[in-house]
């Protein structure tokens, strides 16, 4: 079988072989490497959400090193024939995995990242829990996840006085040393240490040639990313705004200073409360719902022009796909769907992201939206949606309406009308705003939306000019949240 995105790169490691690989396995994942030292094999798999988790003030990530009895050729002869619960190794290893990566994250991110490392075979002499925190760090890297990486680990040991670099199991029996050294292509980001009375020049030793290690496969990972890696996703920063802490610090330091001054907890607590009680009351209604920076979709006012993020109808085009192969593979075993060429349509259906980046570039432009919502049922339904809370009417342009070149091929390969699949599919969760005409200069600018039409009064209604001047009144063929009887109000 052909993969047409399927990629290997080798090097070597303590004189064996190490080979990364992707392309092949986990196409769905945010990023997939199969990690093969020597005779061990390690599937990892990185995956991050596309919306922050609500009410956390941690960074959400979570490492699973997955251990299966049968990468090693046995099977579960229980009475359930099944797995165990994870070994105290494993989740140590996920742990060691952890330190490492956890740091070169954004501080300010809160979108969920799930890394797993599952154990495929297991050679004795080349660690999988190395080839774990390689493939882990190679996965991170390619992937749209930011990240500062990458980072590489290596074990050290001291057999018979000399550092060795990933000591096989011959070694690790006549070993002093047990030392697990993660670092940067700069520095060394972790150190995991068990020894026989190890000196200290030993041990700097030690580490240094770790580092020195872990500088080559660094390289060889940075290698990876400039031949496939994908641009790094943009995400909401949970930072505060600097002028809001800033106003909030002068107005309870000194109280927070004088409630600190203690060595009892339940007393320091105690002084805190009525303090965060204080905050919230003076600055939640000011910072959390102030006027004029909520937007609704019923602020669109006639002159107003009408703009969309993105691309619309790819989300649709890749259900499409999706369900034209599931059909054409039905009944046959070893069938392999073919969505070559159509990899943007099938993301699109299958990984939907919140369009923040435009929320953040209409600030940078100045922009105030007077109306705005996604567009989850289609752009007909939402332009309805806004023209009746609003109580205007529109005109959206036919050859202004934003659609993607693969989304054009699908529609002509299934034979469907282009335009009713842009204005009707839906599951896009672009964003579908309007602005004042005095900012037409600033839309102008944008890079994350285009203009597509104006806003009337209502009782010119809503239509789409088609490129011939005539004009079409506009229906919502997708799901339409009105009854029949709101509709015709």
């Amino acid at each position: 079988m052909f993969f047409k995105n399927y990629k290997v790169w080798e090097t070597e490691l303590a004189g064996r072989k190490l080979t990364l690989e992707t392309g092949k396995m986990c196409g769905l994942a945010g990023a997939s490497i199969m990690a093969r030292y020597g005779d061990t094999n390690v599937l990892c798999n990185v995956t991050m959400s596309a919306k922050p988790r609500e009410g956390v003030d941690f960074f959400p990530l979570s490492v699973d090193y997955e251990e299966k009895m049968y990468s090693v050729g046995r099977i579960p002869g229980s009475f359930q024939r099944r797995e165990a619960r994870p070994s105290e190794k494993a989740i140590l290893t996920s742990r060691c995995i952890d330190r490492p990566i956890r740091p070169l994250f954004p501080k300010d991110m809160r979108n969920d990242v799930s890394v797993v490392a599952t154990v495929m075979s297991v050679d004795p002499d080349c660690s999988p829990e190395i080839t774990a925190m390689i493939g882990v760090s190679a996965a991170i890297a390619i992937s749209d996840i930011p990240w500062d990486g990458p980072i590489s680990g290596v074990n050290v040991g001291l057999v018979d006085g000399q550092i060795v670099i990933n000591p096989t199991l011959e070694q690790r029996a006549h070993n002093d040393l047990n030392l697990t050294v993660a670092s940067t292509g700069d520095l060394v980001a972790m150190i995991e240490a068990g020894g026989n009375e190890i000196d200290d020049d030993t041990m700097f030793n030690a580490i240094m040639a770790g580092h020195e290690e872990n500088k080559k496969i660094v390289a060889f990972i940075n290698g990876i990313v400039e031949e496939v890696g994908k641009p790094k996703k943009s995400f909401q920063s949970s930072d505060p705004d600097p002028a809001i802490l800033q106003e909030i610090e002068d107005f309870c330091i000194e109280d927070v200073k004088k409630a600190l001054d203690t060595d009892d907890k339940n007393v320091r607590d105690e002084r805190l409360r009525p303090i965060y009680d204080a905050v919230h009351e003076k600055f939640d209604a000011r910072f959390e719902g102030e006027e004029g920076k909520i937007v609704y979709r019923g602020g669109a006012r006639d002159t107003d022009l009408v703009c969309v993020s993105g691309d619309l109808g790819a989300a649709y085009m890749g259900l499409q796909l999706l369900e034209r192969e599931r059909e054409a593979g039905a009944g046959e075993k070893d069938f392999q769907p073919d969505f070559s060429g159509r990899e943007y349509i099938l993301e699109r259906q299958l990984k939907p992201e919140a369009r923040r980046d435009v929320i953040a570039e209409l600030k940078e432009l100045g922009i105030q939206p007077t109306a705005m919502m996604d567009v989850s049922d289609g752009l007909s339904s939402e332009l309805l949606h806004i023209c009746k809370d609003s109580n205007v009417g529109c005109r959206i342009y036919e050859d202004r309406i934003p659609i993607d070149y693969q989304t054009a091929v699908m529609a002509e390969e299934l034979n469907m009308n282009l335009v009713t699949a842009a204005m009707n599919g839906g599951e896009d969760y672009e964003l579908l705003f309007t602005v004042p005409l005095t900012d037409h200069e600033k839309v102008q600018k944008m890079k994350s939306a285009k203009l597509i039409g104006r806003i009337t009064k209502p009782e010119l209604g809503a239509f789409m000019v088609t490129r011939d001047d005539a004009e079409i009144a506009i229906r919502a063929q997708g799901w339409n949240a009105f009854t029949p009887e709101e509709e015709t109000e």
